[in-house]
């Protein structure tokens, strides 16, 4: 079941008994009240299921770093419009066919000047805009091939963002009108008039996010073990 996004705001609109009501504005895009609130919660959904499981949506990106050596987070993000693939979180960084490790702006600040060579990344800022710097740094270098690549999470288009009212919302199949519940419980709040009404359908999206974060927490049957975060491939002198 795919909804669109006219579908999924007349949804909220029957769970908050509204249909007709004038008390929300229901201007489609990002200028409407009731799109505008759908748009968050579509976003924060999204980002709750990429913090459950990490791999649900990935995506392979490969930038060029700047005369610096940094490469800029926006330059993680791809495509455009209803199509666009939001970067989340850097999930791995692969360089010349070494798998980097993650580090932190705290342990490798003087890492840049010093000219090390460690084979880690780290979140920082390029002076311009926020970034991640691989070390050993290397100026104006374009990620090719198999052997260099970032992999990414990401989250589609906001609702509220979509090109039209009659685009598919990007949402795990079956289980949209959490969206929907999440958004009508937060309208309902508007001027403090209804908070058990609101309360109620918070409730019962709460109880269906948990089963959807159950359902999609796994990427396989198998049952899933703590183990450690390097790989085999650092073992072996990456």
């Amino acid at each position: 079941m795919s909804l669109t996004r006219a579908q999924l705001r007349t949804q909220t609109q029957r769970h908050m008994d509204s249909v007709s009501s004038k008390r929300w504005d229901t201007t489609a895009g990002t200028t409407g009240e009731i799109d505008n609130e759908l748009g968050y919660v579509h976003f924060k959904e999204w980002t709750r299921i990429l913090n459950a499981n990490r791999h649900y949506r990935l995506n392979k990106v490969q930038p060029t770093t700047d005369a610096n050596g940094y490469i800029a987070l926006t330059g993680l993000t791809t495509g455009t419009g209803d199509a666009v693939r939001n970067f989340y979180r850097v999930i791995l960084v692969v360089i010349n066919n070494y798998i980097y490790k993650t580090g932190t702006q705290e342990e490798w600040a003087l890492g840049q000047a010093q000219g090390v060579a460690p084979r880690v990344w780290f979140l920082t800022d390029s002076g311009t805009a926020s970034a991640i710097l691989p070390l050993p740094v290397m100026a104006s270098y374009t990620f090719t091939g198999v052997g260099d690549f970032i992999w990414v999470n990401w989250y589609p288009t906001r609702l509220d963002k979509l090109s039209g009212d009659g685009v598919t919302v990007d949402f795990p199949d079956g289980y949209e009108d959490i969206i929907a519940l999440e958004a009508a419980g937060n309208l309902l709040l508007k001027g403090g008039a209804e908070p058990e009404g609101a309360s109620a359908l918070k409730k019962l999206a709460s109880d269906k996010r948990d089963e959807m974060l159950q359902d999609l927490s796994r990427e396989a049957a198998k049952a899933t073990r703590a183990q450690y975060e390097d790989t085999a491939a650092m073992w072996g002198g990456n």
